[in-house]
């Protein structure tokens, strides 16, 4: 088993400028998923969750949320599978 996280945050302030379009923003992105490790694996699977968060000073706040899992098999060396599957929000 794998487990994977990550968390960034970032913060851009324009102290000295005047003009609307120069604002403040705050932005925060996560990332976390478990997932099998071993590729040799007949069935490998991850699942996933993001999170993107981004408020400004004067205009609305962008959210973006995603989560979903992968799952891959295998019958033959030759032949695999792969499915997706997923929901968005923003």
């Amino acid at each position: 088993m794998t487990l994977l996280a990550r968390y960034t945050y970032g913060d851009v302030n324009y102290t000295d400028a005047d003009q609307f379009a120069s604002q403040d923003s705050t932005t925060k992105s996560a990332y976390v998923s478990l997932a099998t490790s071993d590729a040799q694996e007949q069935i490998t699977w991850r699942v996933f969750y993001r999170s993107d968060r981004t408020d400004y000073e004067n205009f609305l706040p962008y959210r973006y949320d995603q989560s979903g899992w992968n799952s891959a098999g295998r019958s033959i060396a030759t032949c695999a599978w792969l499915e997706n599957t997923g929901r968005r929000r923003t």
